[in-house]
């Protein structure tokens, strides 16, 4: 069961300074090749490395629409015969709920979960609905100096355990922030996401890269270009 802390974690924008739910059907992803790396090995416990216990999963569930912005599912499917724990490197609350900016050329695409009080915009807020046919972060007032951030709760260290041969997946909405003129320009933006298997048995790291694609017409598609395994405990 998850338990609350008491802490924030902010988490710094990436990028330019200065984001569509459901519009019909989803985009498929496709998932791209595995790399494993120092795999830990424990007395009495078998060979395993996060990407051999999970297999992690994104897709398109929904176009940017002049209702709602685009929403995008991140997973984890536990390929294994047991519970598997997974906890987030590096900051708080639980995995992929919290997700780095994808950056591009121009600007960054905001991943944020709807309707979800563990994961707060500050220093600016998210649009009710599109400035100009795009949903893009708002600023906060002039007279504030702070750029638009994302603040966390911090969750104990339980972990979030995924039963044997079942998927774990948070929602996300997509944003915009970058220059006035601009609003989701045609190219790829890219961010890592890390899970950590909280058994101190396995203790493996595994960084997830996760590409969003906007096509000349606006289509978003998700990939996942890279898989690695890794045991260091500083990354």
């Amino acid at each position: 069961m998850l338990r609350y802390g008491v802490s924030t974690v902010a988490i710094a924008s990436a990028g330019c300074s200065d984001a569509s739910g459901p519009s019909g059907g989803g985009t498929a992803n496709t998932t791209m090749a595995t790399s494993t790396a120092d795999t830990p090995t424990t007395a009495g416990t078998p060979e395993v490395s996060a990407s051999t216990a999970l297999e992690p999963g994104g897709e398109v569930l929904a176009q940017p629409s002049s209702h709602a912005p685009a929403r995008v599912e991140l997973a984890l499917t536990n390929q294994t015969n047991d519970i598997v724990s997974v906890l987030p490197v590096s900051f708080g609350t639980v995995p992929f709920e919290v997700v780095q900016p994808l950056t591009g050329e121009t600007g960054d695409v905001w991943l944020i979960p709807p309707d979800n009080p563990n994961v707060t915009v500050m220093g600016g807020k998210l649009p009710a609905e599109p400035e100009g046919e795009c949903w893009k972060v708002v600023d906060a007032e002039e007279s504030d100096e702070l750029t638009p951030y994302f603040s966390s709760v911090n969750y104990s260290e339980d972990g979030i355990d995924i039963p044997a041969g079942e998927t774990y997946s948070v929602q996300h909405e997509v944003y915009y922030r970058g220059p006035d003129d601009a609003c989701f320009p045609a190219g790829d933006y890219q961010t890592t996401a890390r899970v950590e298997l909280r058994d101190a048995n396995l203790g493996s790291r595994m960084a997830v890269t996760y590409v969003l694609s906007v096509s000349e017409d606006g289509e978003f598609t998700l990939s996942i270009v890279s898989v690695e395994d890794s045991t260091d405990k500083n990354g």
